[in-house]
């Protein structure tokens, strides 16, 4: 095993801060090009059309996890100690993740055919689902580089795929096409996408060691089940709201639905990028050093607070202005599903947080048992408010889902020694977002652009008065960047 290099606190912590800002810039250019695609069909194709579409992604999204079944987090975690070993262990599954990826798409148009008689749902569900299975094959290739904590290629390989998508989807609507015709672009770029990761990590770990040996394939899909269960049911849970929706409410309630959860997700980027980079630093850290552990997950819980409570009381404040400008008037009912969803932003905040810290320390069973609870209460919620309440319904429930599934795992995991702690500053900043929201009230006969301004002002003068950001949270984030150690200029969170 390749000894580790010693773990220096603001090295570490700026490198930690750079790789999240480029993996959020590439996030920001992902959810654009992503706001082009819904926004694009929604316009074009209608309502219908989106829900179909969103309805795909979520079968997608599931059906993709039985390509790696679990081997990614566990070969993350073994190529981060080996990393002289990366083109042995991506050789060892690549041919049979992508064998895996194939069947399932052929999987998926027959059964289609067989439930389905729209040729759009059938051709898009399999357009789709090829795209997602692709897509995680490709991400079998990315580990060695994140693993090395090189954000790069994470950042480039859903820019270029989807950039790709739109180029050749434009085209196709353009010339006419239907719009099976236009998806197809997706899969096409994710095929490609493919090419080009994997000839460059080859280029950079060494010739692929492509083998196909049964006892060592088995070998790794038993030791990643634990991962897999945690992925599988992430999946399960975040899509399965979406595939009761178009079950039960139709593709219409779905669209309108996939509208204002669009949003939402494109929020949730910047936080699920930091975790992203922060997974590799508190992986080294548990075994290493468990006082910086605890350190670094307190101040990933307090950026997590001080970004998600006021992006969501934001959103909730202008979601008919929002829905209205991207939307224009043909899907009213997505501001009040965005209203209600946007609170859902807090929550995931914080399940990405227990979900990183429980990845870093090997408690998979405790995420497994709060996604079962929370898919559990989902289901349950979603049963009991979507036939009378249709996306509005679904937003609510995803919302008492999430909650419960953090609160669980946050528990669980602090009963196990993992020290978690409530972000300092927690009452302060609701009590900020609550004034703001006072401001945004009383200002509510002006112009959009007035009352935006009257937001901002009022959320940033709140927070910083009520001392819900502090003058050494800036003073550290100064010292990160400068590459000092920041416990020599501020005093620590209290």
């Amino acid at each position: 095993m390749t000894p580790q290099p010693p773990y220096r606190p603001l090295a570490t912590q700026r490198r930690l801060l750079s790789n999240t800002a480029l993996l959020t810039a590439g996030q920001v250019v992902v959810q654009l090009l992503n706001f082009g695609i819904v926004v694009g069909l929604a316009r074009v194709y209608g309502r219908d059309l989106l829900g179909v579409y969103s309805f795909s992604m979520a079968v997608g999204a599931v059906l993709c996890t039985f390509v790696s079944l679990g081997t990614h987090g566990l070969l993350l975690q073994r190529i981060t100690h080996e990393p002289e070993r990366t083109a042995s262990y991506t050789g060892a599954l690549f041919g049979f993740q992508l064998s895996v990826a194939v069947a399932i798409v052929l999987a998926t148009h027959v059964v289609a055919r067989w439930l389905s008689s729209s040729a759009t749902m059938i051709w898009v569900l399999t357009a789709i689902v090829a795209f997602h299975v692709l897509t995680r094959v490709n991400s079998l290739f990315v580990l060695g580089f994140t693993a090395r904590q090189q954000a790069g290629p994470a950042t480039l390989a859903p820019i270029a795929r989807l950039g790709f998508a739109l180029l050749l989807a434009a085209a196709a609507v353009a010339a006419g096409a239907t719009a099976p015709v236009a998806l197809a672009a997706m899969p096409i770029a994710a095929a490609l996408v493919l090419v080009v990761t994997s000839t460059s990590a080859v280029r950079r770990f060494g010739p692929l060691q492509v083998r196909f040996r049964r006892a060592e394939i088995l070998t790794y899909l038993r030791e990643g089940m634990p991962y897999f269960y945690v992925v599988a049911l992430t999946a399960s849970y975040t899509r399965l709201g979406v595939i009761l929706l178009t079950s039960i409410g139709g593709e219409a309630e779905t669209g309108a639905y996939a509208a204002a959860e669009r949003l939402v997700s494109a929020v949730a980027t910047i936080y699920s990028m930091f975790y992203m980079a922060l997974l590799p630093v508190v992986t080294q850290l548990w075994t290493m050093d468990r006082g910086r552990f605890a350190e670094l997950t307190q101040r990933a819980a307090r950026l997590t607070l001080l970004l998600t409570l006021p992006a969501t009381t934001m959103l909730a404040l202008f979601a008919h202005d929002i829905v209205h400008v991207l939307y224009g008037g043909g899907i009213p009912e997505a501001a009040t599903v965005l209203a209600v969803i946007s609170w859902v932003l807090l929550a995931r905040g914080f399940v990405q947080l227990v979900v990183t810290a429980a990845t870093a320390t090997d408690h998979q069973a405790i995420l497994i048992r709060g996604r079962v609870l929370g898919i559990a209460i989902l289901a349950v919620a979603g049963l009991a408010f979507i036939p009378t309440y249709g996306a509005v319904g679904l937003a609510g429930a995803t919302l008492i889902g999430e909650s419960a599934a953090v609160a669980f795992t946050y528990a669980q995991l602090r009963r196990t020694g993992v020290p978690l702690s409530v972000p300092p500053g927690t009452l302060r900043a609701a009590l900020a977002c609550l004034l703001a929201a006072g401001c945004v009230w009383f200002a509510h006969e002006l112009a959009l652009p007035w009352r935006l301004l009257v937001a901002a002002f009022a959320m940033s003068a709140a927070l910083w008065l009520l001392g819900a950001v502090r003058w050494h949270d800036l003073a550290y984030l100064r010292a990160v960047l400068r590459a000092r150690d920041a416990r020599t200029q501020t005093q620590p969170d209290a």
